[in-house]
């Protein structure tokens, strides 16, 4: 594999702060969906720091920084979102290796949910893709064979697509904050 394509297939990562983890995962009920410990949703090893005002973030510790834990990406929905109020109710950060971008979203932050659901999902815009009212989301594939398009109604920056597991037929979700809500981080100089 080249160099310049080793992060192609690379997934993102999500992140929330360490001191909300418990918090988050009591959010999440868990009789209704998940089969595991949710404990293991979780990886305190794998984190980021974090500095919310100058907007840097690094593998290592470094002054001013908070520790975010990566959380399994999937549950960003359930754990930092508040489907209900169109909130997030946390801090989190995505990274987009695929982009090699890290976005802060804080908490607080209105949201904006599409879904899609069909015999076939193709999502068509990854996580801090800029989206204007009208652009194309998703193309879904119908049982009849169809084509159908999921755009969207409002202007904002894609920080979360993913599919819902397990469902059949497939079921993505697509959550876009306004482009001003996003805090675009830089990697910090910590040698």
């Amino acid at each position: 594999m080249h160099t310049e394509n080793a992060n192609i297939y690379a997934f993102p990562q999500s992140y929330v702060p360490l001191e909300e983890v418990e918090a988050l995962i009591e959010r999440i009920d868990i009789g209704k969906r998940f089969f595991y410990d949710l404990r293991r949703a979780y990886n305190p090893s794998s984190a980021i720091y974090v500095d919310t005002n100058r907007l840097l973030y690094s593998r290592r510790p470094f002054e001013g920084a908070r520790k975010f834990v990566e959380i399994l990406y999937n549950l960003v929905p359930d754990t930092a979102v508040d489907l209900v109020e169109g909130k997030m109710v946390t801090d989190l950060v995505i990274v987009n290796p695929r982009k090699n971008i890290a976005m802060l979203i804080a908490r607080g932050t209105n949201v904006y949910l599409f879904d899609a659901e069909g015999k076939r999902v193709y999502p068509l815009v990854d996580e801090g893709s800029t989206v204007r009212k009208g652009d194309r989301l998703f193309y879904v594939v119908t049982g009849k064979c169809e084509v159908r398009v999921v755009r969207s109604s409002v202007d904002g920056v894609v920080v979360y697509v993913g599919d819902i597991v397990p469902s059949s037929p497939p079921h993505y979700v697509m959550v876009i904050v306004d482009a001003n809500a996003v805090k675009w981080l830089k990697p910090a100089d910590t040698s």
